[in-house]
């Protein structure tokens, strides 16, 4: 249960992002594409991704790939790094089969082609 303090203090916070964000859209997208990296290994961890917030700086900001990775894990860090930038980039999108199918082909790119993109039986 969320109590109505805790839901007018985030009506309030949001008042003040829409307003901060009226001119200065392209510097929230420049900071939210720098914290990619985090947001990637924040979200794969919860997988139990074996990367840490270093490798997967690494991979996804210096392309250095170690013989010790997990292809696996590489290619998730990759998918979902790119999945999240571009979903900046068309915030008022809304969902739809399509959509989601579409970020669930590209997210599994390189990892299971076989059932990419599609509704399993």
């Amino acid at each position: 249960m969320i109590y109505q303090s805790t839901k007018d203090k985030i009506e309030q916070l949001m008042r003040g992002y829409q307003k901060l964000k009226k001119n200065h859209e392209s510097a929230l997208i420049e900071i939210a594409v720098a914290e990619i990296p985090e947001i990637v290994y924040n979200s794969n961890a919860i997988e139990n991704s074996a990367l840490t917030l270093k490798d997967t700086e690494e991979i996804l900001i210096y392309n250095q790939i170690k013989r010790d990775y997990n292809l696996r894990e590489v290619y998730e860090a990759k998918n979902l790094a790119y999945i999240t930038e571009q979903l900046l980039h068309i915030p008022n999108q809304k969902l739809s089969i399509d959509l989601i199918l579409s970020l669930h082909k590209t997210l599994l790119t390189g990892i299971d082609d076989k059932i990419s993109g599609r509704f399993r039986n």
